[in-house]
């Protein structure tokens, strides 16, 4: 006899294995999808020649699936509930695969499985699916220098965003963690960013993260262009000043010489 885990579990699949039952949980987490994916239930039944009927029902929904009959070629659906004709594929013999999933299709699945020998076993799977993430719009709004400061406003901008997706910020390519200084700058819902950076650049990237329990994009904006030295500009107003002054002084010793040699004439 198998050994069996303490407590009520244990108990109980105790009695479901003396009762000629095998009774198998949720197995963990659920697997997320995004809408328009494909979700597959993993059934494990060995041998399946022993196997005289699989059914799949949404516990959710109380609404049964398919069921899975024996044939010329293995397991093949009986009959399938119309909501799902064009909608599942049997894989392997024994489990099933959902085509285009929607946020409506979350919850919970049962597998159900006869053998000839009476015996019985359920498996159940849960799944959850969300919206697609939206592309990750940034709106880069430079601010004023202060004390030698370059200040910058990041704005992450995901619109249809549902609920489900959060945003996250990151620094360099490859995309690193933001320093403290730089954290402070964020606001609650994460989706702006305001930096005072000392200096910039040309490879300091900043990168906004979209994700949600199944999809992530993002995108990432570089701020050395935006950040010039100001000393250019500077030097150069500086350079014309000269060229002015140079200019003003040949011309005046110019007018000298001329004056003077028309004296000597």
């Amino acid at each position: 006899m198998e050994r069996t885990s303490g407590g009520p579990r244990g108990l109980l699949q105790l009695v479901g294995f003396l009762s000629g039952a095998w009774i198998v949980g949720a197995q963990g987490p659920p697997a997320n999808h995004t809408r328009g994916e494909s979700a597959l239930f993993h059934l494990n039944v060995s041998p399946i020649s022993d196997v005289r009927v699989v059914e799949w029902t949404f516990v959710t929904r109380n609404l049964a699936i398919t069921e899975l009959m024996p044939g010329a070629r293995g397991l093949s659906p009986g009959w399938t509930h119309e909501r799902y004709s064009q909608r599942v594929h049997v894989v392997d013999g024994v489990s099933l695969k959902l085509l285009d999933v929607t946020p409506e299709d979350g919850g919970t699945y049962e597998a159900q499985v006869k053998f000839r020998s009476g015996a019985f076993r359920k498996q159940l799977f849960a799944l959850a699916v969300y919206e697609p993430v939206p592309l990750p719009e940034i709106h880069l709004r430079p601010g004023s220098r202060t004390s030698g400061r370059c200040n910058f406003t990041l704005e992450c901008r995901l619109p249809g965003a549902g609920a489900a997706v959060s945003v996250s910020w990151r620094k360099g390519d490859p995309p690193g963690e933001l320093t403290a200084a730089e954290r402070r700058g964020l606001s609650p819902d994460r989706r702006t960013l305001n930096l005072a950076l000392s200096s910039v650049h040309p490879d300091d990237v900043f990168t906004c993260l979209a994700r949600s329990p199944a999809q992530e994009r993002n995108a990432s904006v570089q701020l050395g262009d935006h950040c010039a030295p100001r000393e250019s500009s500077t030097k150069g107003s500086a350079s014309s000043a000269n060229a002015f002054s140079l200019k003003w002084i040949l011309s005046a010793a110019l007018v000298q010489a001329l004056c003077l040699w028309m004296d000597y004439d």
